[in-house]
């Protein structure tokens, strides 16, 4: 091939590369800021391809489509939101991008990008109908999943929002510093939010491993504590009917003696028998 076919080829691919970039915005990787793609520019200004374009990504199977397109929208929000956050049907779309962001972030198990999403509903979406619930998770991902116990209690200000959030606020000291039995941490973690499809508390403690976490240390208590227990026990009093993971039910086979009674009930001996 000579150098003349080469350099056609090469202007025929850039074009084709170009045309492609202006009609699919998701092909452009490049910030907003610095973008020259028409379409990108255009959803800042019309309500409606932002839209459109959300219902395009919510029927998109391809993960890294879904996350790149996602992101984008938070950009172009980020970018009119003061100019337009009085207006309801945009609040009202911008809700549903960010509580769309967190559950892919959720679902991928990408939890260091939860957090700027939980901050921008904390700070920026204070009227939407959700907004204590996402209040609430942010202070538990922030004890939790941060393990910044300080900046999580200096969210919650005035007293009024003490009482508000008071469950998120001793969830997250029984987790950070100990102040009580991870025991009450399952009783306040079950009486609110136990089994909810919809609990993003729930779902978000599950996902991150910190249930998991909390059945070990109740576990680490209870054998010291105990010669034997039921397992009934263990689930309805201890854990306050939260579900037993597998993961803790595996090392208490590994570690000790499990007995299958013939009248059904089930004993876990901490100590020989």
């Amino acid at each position: 091939m000579s150098i003349e076919q080469l350099e056609r080829r090469r202007k025929k691919f850039s074009k084709e590369t170009r045309d492609r970039l202006i009609n699919d915005p998701l092909l452009d990787a490049a910030l907003l800021s610095r973008s020259k793609n028409i379409f990108l520019k255009n959803l800042q200004q019309d309500q409606q391809q932002r839209e459109q374009l959300l219902a395009k990504l919510k029927a998109e199977e391809r993960s890294d489509v879904l996350d790149h397109g996602l992101r984008k929208l938070r950009e172009i929000i980020v970018s009119i939101f003061d100019s337009n956050n009085n207006d309801v049907g945009f609040v009202r779309f911008v809700e549903e991008v960010y509580t769309t962001s967190f559950e892919f972030f959720l679902s991928n198990n990408q939890f260091q990008k939860m957090g700027p999403i939980l901050k921008f509903i904390v700070d920026n979406l204070v009227h939407i109908a959700c907004y204590a619930e996402y209040f609430e998770a942010y202070i538990v991902y922030i004890s939790h999943i941060q393990n910044d116990l300080s900046s999580s209690l200096k969210l919650i200000k005035g007293k009024d929002a003490l009482r508000q959030y008071n469950d998120a606020m001793l969830l997250s000291l029984i987790y950070g510093c100990s102040i009580d039995s991870p025991h009450t941490w399952f009783k306040l973690l079950m009486e609110k939010h136990y089994n909810k499809d919809d609990s993003l508390m729930y779902r978000m403690l599950l996902k991150a491993g910190k249930i998991e976490e909390m059945q070990l240390r109740v576990i680490n208590i209870i054998k010291v504590s105990y010669n034997q227990i039921s397992m009934a026990f263990l689930k309805d009093f201890w854990l306050c009917k939260c579900l037993l993971l597998p993961k803790v039910l595996k090392e208490l086979e590994a570690l000790y003696f499990i007995e299958q009674k013939a009248d059904g009930t089930c004993l876990i001996y901490f100590k020989k028998r």
